[in-house]
Parts: structure tokens; C-alpha cells; sequence
């Protein structure tokens, strides 16, 4: 083989390389996209289901809160009436 043959064939080989290395950046760029889009959608799932879930347990909360004010008003009026204050 003469010396240009073996420049042809080292060209050849690093086009090649290049090549091989882009396809394989930009399938790969393409899969991060998708799979950042995936999870950003699953995400802003469980953010809505949270958001639900806050409402519920507000509500459940000042329930809570209403039923400790009341034995504390019960509780207050039967040490008075033990206490005589």
C-alpha cells in the first residue's frame, strides 16, 4: 500500500469515528429529552395530587383544631365548676 492510500484510509476511519460519535450524541440528546419530558410530566402529577391533598387535610386540620377548642372550653368550664372560680 502506498503512503496516499494510507491517508485515504485514515481519513476514511476518523470520518467514520466522527460519524459514529454525532449519531451517538444526538440519540442520546434525543433520549435525555424525552426522558426529561417524561418525568417532568410525572412531576407535575404528583404535584397536582399533593395540591389535592393539601385541601383535604386543611379541612381535616381545622376540624381538628374545632373539636380541641371545644374540649378545651369543656374542659375549662368543669374546672371552673370543680374549682368554684
Amino acid at each position: 500500500m502506498s503512503e496516499p492510500q494510507v491517508w485515504v484510509l485514515v481519513g476514511a476511519f476518523i470520518a467514520a469515528i466522527a460519524t459514529m460519535i454525532t449519531v451517538t450524541l444526538t440519540s442520546f440528546n434525543r433520549q435525555l429529552t424525552s426522558f426529561r419530558n417524561e418525568m417532568s410530566a410525572r412531576f407535575d402529577a404528583v404535584d397536582t395530587r399533593f395540591d389535592a391533598m393539601q385541601g383535604v387535610m386543611d379541612l381535616r386540620f381545622a376540624q381538628l383544631d374545632n373539636k380541641v377548642e371545644d374540649i378545651d372550653r369543656d374542659v375549662a368550664a368543669l374546672s371552673r365548676r370543680v374549682m368554684g372560680d
